[in-house]
């Protein structure tokens, strides 16, 4: 189990808590530091030597690493690599160990409210051809979903459409589940249909995928640093001949989906997104060049209109 921090110890206390509090299945915790700040290093390895007590690793630079793990490991990037590359850092601590075959991606604003590892784990042994299953997400409240766990691929002619058209759309107060809902999949599920459902698109923030598997298809691509790791993800594992699925049988809380309104309001974040999407349309899109060029002149349009709207809102203010 992988779990990324970044300056939010809490978070990541408050998830390895919930998971010992449902979890039956055996794991391994391998927690990522992203390169907080001193302080919170110095609380988060507080927090880990205290919730395990015994059989827990702090690596640092000049550790050596068992082969074997111990229940929980915590290791610090020295840097802020980003959401690949930091969880590829786990990845390497993991990929070594005899006693782990499947590996849980877990962002650390998740909370396990039953025991989902085990059923999601059967589903990965029983199904030849997945490489990734998830759980449903739900929102705080656990009465709202959230839509990013399961979708279908989106196209770059979606892409270029949504770039030139995201600040109408933000005026109208919708969000691109209200504007394409067929590309979200819980937004027409039925209840009674298939309990095992294939998505294209997982949440990055929970999923499980066998290490041999994940070896397979080359972890996660170093060249993003935030955003569109799950859609390149699907392209190199539709290329090797598999499939991911979400189990509408299984949930767990995201958090994160409560706040990422905010997150997306971040200038600096939406450029690192828009990075990802640019690397993503031209490095595995299969797009063709005429498509490329129009998406790289709608996303410089998504970044100016962006920065324009918040100029005209602070003069507002």
């Amino acid at each position: 189990m992988i779990i990324l921090n970044y300056n939010n110890f809490r978070d990541t206390r408050n998830c390895i808590e919930s998971i010992l509090r449902h979890n039956t299945a055996p794991v391994k915790f391998i927690v990522v530091d992203n390169a907080s700040n001193a302080d919170e290093q110095a609380e988060l390895r507080r927090v880990m030597a205290k919730i395990f007590t015994e059989g827990y690793l702090y690596v640092d630079g000049g550790s050596q690493v068992p082969e074997r793990l111990p229940k929980a490991t915590l290791t610090e990037t020295g840097e802020n690599l980003g959401y690949a590359r930091g969880n590829n850092a786990g990845l390497i601590l993991a990929e070594r160990d005899p006693d782990i075959d499947k590996v849980m991606i877990l962002n650390n604003d998740i909370l396990f409210v039953e025991d989902i590892i085990p059923p999601l784990a059967r589903i990965l042994d029983e199904h030849h051809d997945a490489a990734i299953v998830s759980p449903v997400l739900y929102k705080k409240d656990q009465q709202e979903y959230d839509y990013n766990c399961a979708r279908r691929e989106t196209s770059v002619k979606a892409l270029i459409h949504r770039n030139f058209c995201h600040y109408l759309w933000r005026a109208r107060k919708k969000g691109l589940p209200d504007v394409y809902p067929e590309t979200y999949i819980l937004k027409h599920a039925a209840a009674g249909e298939a309990r095992l459902v294939e998505i294209d698109l997982p949440s990055g923030s929970c999923m499980l995928i066998k290490k041999d598997r994940f070896r397979e298809i080359g972890y996660f691509d170093p060249n993003t640093f935030l955003y569109y790791e799950e859609n390149i993800l699907h392209k190199k594992i539709q290329k090797a001949g598999y499939r991911n699925y979400l189990s509408l049988d299984n949930k767990c809380i995201h958090l994160g989906a409560a706040t990422m309104t905010q997150l997306a309001d971040s200038v600096k974040n939406i450029q690192n997104g828009m990075q990802s999407e640019l690397y993503y349309v031209g490095a595995y899109s299969g797009a063709g060049k005429l498509a490329i060029l129009a998406h790289k002149f709608s996303a410089r349009f998504f970044i100016a209109s962006l920065k324009l709207q918040k100029l005209l809102k602070a003069k507002v203010r």
